[in-house]
């Protein structure tokens, strides 16, 4: 009888995992992991306003970040010239981040997330975009700033 209730137990413990596993396994982030989660919460906020220089606000001046389309990492004003490039023909319609892991050391963070951005390009449909992205920030006078970041587009 002992195994039995012992095995039901297990069971009921195994169907909570899988149908919750969202809550049993929530990340509780630190108050700096906030911090750093923060800072992307508002530069994506900057990014759907599409205002350049709050966008630009958010780049530490040696910035150096690798765009998945291109052949080398940009500096930036390199950055600047893309993300001009990239408002003079879409509008982003929406970007969502979901950080999977931030490490903060000192003045360092580093972040591992995924992203998805919509965007419309004149009376086209919209356009979604998705993948991986690291980012690496520093802080620089109290605010965190990226100082560099590798992302990959998986597909539409």
């Amino acid at each position: 009888m002992r195994q039995l209730i012992t095995g039901c137990a297990v069971l009921a413990g195994v169907a909570v995992l899988i149908t919750q596993p969202a809550s049993l396994i929530a990340q509780e982030w630190s108050p700096a992991q906030r911090e750093v989660i923060a800072t992307f919460d508002a530069y994506t906020r900057a990014s759907v306003d599409g205002d350049v220089e709050k966008i630009m606000s958010y780049f530490h001046p040696e910035f150096l970040g690798w765009d998945y389309k291109q052949a080398r990492p940009l500096d930036l004003q390199q950055t600047r010239g893309m993300i001009e490039g990239f408002y003079s023909s879409y509008k982003l319609a929406g970007f969502d981040v979901e950080p999977l892991a931030v490490q903060v050391r000192d003045d360092v963070a580093i972040v591992h997330l995924r992203y998805r951005e919509t965007m419309k390009m004149g009376g086209g449909p919209d356009v979604s975009i998705s993948g991986p992205w690291t980012a690496t920030l520093v802080k620089d006078g109290g605010k965190w700033l990226f100082l560099s970041w590798s992302w990959i587009q998986e597909g539409t």
